[in-house]
């Protein structure tokens, strides 16, 4: 009990140290339910706790070697009202979604993208992972720009983590320019409201 105390502590000192954006969205009714995420997935990976200090119902993705790793947090109604993407041992979150009493959704997070991921490859690329959350929007039309290097139409696969999908790129280090910035660009649309959106995030080549 007082290691889950401690988990709960580090997750909420996380929350408050991000700096990030944040947008509420108000829209009644609309909680994603225990039963709608997991009845079609395999939870053979998943950690399932029931009746901790913060939740009915806690639910943790096994952990990367890098100690990346998704944690949900459901009410006695079995609605979400937590997710976090932690992104070391430590558990630091690099974004978070809440759900308050009303199905209001607050997403914290530095910017679309929930996780950039750089690789040290043997040759003349740059390669890298990026991680989008799809709890609550649908992705579409992505593309990756970086001086003289396009790709349009990237296909996103479904990741190691929960309702977290992701798409593996490869980059010619030659055709970086000077400030080895890159483009993420696509739209989103929200699962609940179909709200659409244009959205552009970035990130600097390591």
């Amino acid at each position: 009990m007082a290691l889950k105390k401690i988990f709960f502590l580090i997750i909420t000192v996380a929350i408050i140290a991000c700096s990030s954006k944040s947008k509420v969205q108000s829209v009644p009714n609309c909680f994603v339910k225990y039963d709608s995420l997991f009845k079609l997935i395999d939870t053979t990976n998943l950690e399932i706790i029931r009746g901790t200090d913060s939740a009915t119902i806690e639910v943790l993705d096994k952990a990367s070697k890098d100690g990346y790793r998704g944690i949900m947090r459901f009410d006695d109604k079995d609605n979400l009202r937590f997710y976090a993407f932690l992104y070391n041992d430590h558990n630091d979150a690099s974004f978070i979604l809440t759900y308050d009493s009303v199905a209001n959704r607050t997403r914290r997070s530095h910017g679309e993208v929930v996780q950039w991921t750089f690789y040290i490859p043997k040759d003349s690329t740059i390669k890298f992972t990026f991680y989008l959350c799809a709890i609550d929007r649908n992705y579409g039309d992505i593309t990756i720009k970086s001086g003289k290097f396009i790709k349009e139409g990237i296909t996103l696969y479904e990741s190691g983590f929960t309702k977290i999908i992701c798409a593996n790129i490869s980059i010619n280090k030659a055709d970086l320019d000077s400030t080895k910035k890159i483009y993420l660009t696509g739209n989103w649309q929200d699962k609940c409201s179909k709200e659409q959106q244009l959205f552009v995030d970035s990130t600097i080549a390591l």
